[in-house]
């Protein structure tokens, strides 16, 4: 078990080390609840994890910022981790109650059920011993996923922030040509693991692109051949420019003030690039671009 610890604990200088052996073995007490400072392997692990966690190392690529621990000591430095952990709790309370007050007209079971489940976070999450865990179920699709490397609170709440966004763009459009576009590319919507927002993004950037009223949502054949004009010769950059300029169009159309919603309908446009490259070498738009008025 040491050795395999030792492993995940990578390059730290040895008398940081020996703090975090220190440490380890006192969280060990405080998780048998002072029965005993041993514990299986597994739950070593675990409490290795939440302590790297806690201290912003990561145990598998051996870095961190040793200069601060050693100043701070590991002792000082888990202190702090954990109060910052405390605030983003808090900041986490208050984003999931903007979700909850924020909840789309659309019906989407998976997305009812995630934001049930994470209103058990609160309570079932463990800061001090197990802060890297995720103790609730998230199924619901983001357009644009949290990146793995995200763990505990901080991958919930950023979770949070995107999802809240993805709803306050949803609410700028007709819930009805919502719900239509919706039913026409992912048929019951309501009950699998679809995102809701992505498909709007799309139709609404491609009608932008074509000169068309985005909140109409309907991208039709004329729209669609417009697009495979204006796109098909361009080459990867110019038709990555192109979408990104699509994307800020459509920004400005929604009125949109906040920056991270600007940056994430740019991040969306980026992902699209791949499937909208892959459809122009066959000259058809249709699966990228639906028309729900046929």
């Amino acid at each position: 078990m040491r050795t395999e610890l030792e492993r995940r604990a990578g390059a730290m200088p040895e008398g940081l080390r020996r703090e975090l052996w220190a440490l380890l073995a006192r969280q060990a007490a405080r998780y048998t609840r002072g029965r005993s400072s041993s514990v299986s392997e597994g739950a070593a692990r675990e409490l290795m994890e939440s302590i790297c966690f806690t201290l912003g190392l990561d145990p598998n690529a051996g870095s961190g910022d040793w200069a601060r621990l050693e100043r701070l000591g590991v002792e000082e430095a888990f202190r702090l981790g954990q109060a910052a952990l405390a605030e983003e709790m808090e900041r986490g309370r208050a984003l999931y109650r903007a979700v909850r007050e924020n909840m789309p007209r659309l019906r989407s079971r998976s997305l009812e059920d995630t934001v049930g489940s994470i209103g058990t976070f609160w309570r079932r999450y463990d800061r001090e011993l197990l802060a890297h865990q995720i103790p609730c179920d998230i199924d619901y699709q983001l357009s644009l996923p949290v990146p793995e490397h995200r763990l505990g609170v901080l991958y919930v709440n950023e979770y949070l922030r995107r999802l809240w966004m993805e709803q306050d763009l949803l609410r700028r459009f007709d819930w009805g040509r919502t719900s239509a576009l919706l039913a026409r590319c992912c048929g019951d919507y309501t009950g699998l693991l679809v995102n809701l927002w992505e498909p709007v993004a799309v139709n609404a950037m491609g009608l932008v692109l074509a000169g068309r009223d985005p909140f109409a949502l309907s991208a039709d054949e004329e729209v669609r051949a417009e697009l495979v004009r204006l796109l098909l010769l361009l080459k990867r950059a110019e038709r990555l420019e192109t979408l990104e300029r699509g994307a800020c169009c459509l920004a400005d159309a929604l009125a949109l003030e906040q920056p991270a919603q600007r940056r994430y309908l740019t991040e969306e446009a980026r992902a699209l690039l791949p499937r909208l490259t892959a459809a122009l070498e066959h000259g058809d738009l249709s699966g990228v671009f639906f028309d729900f008025t046929c």
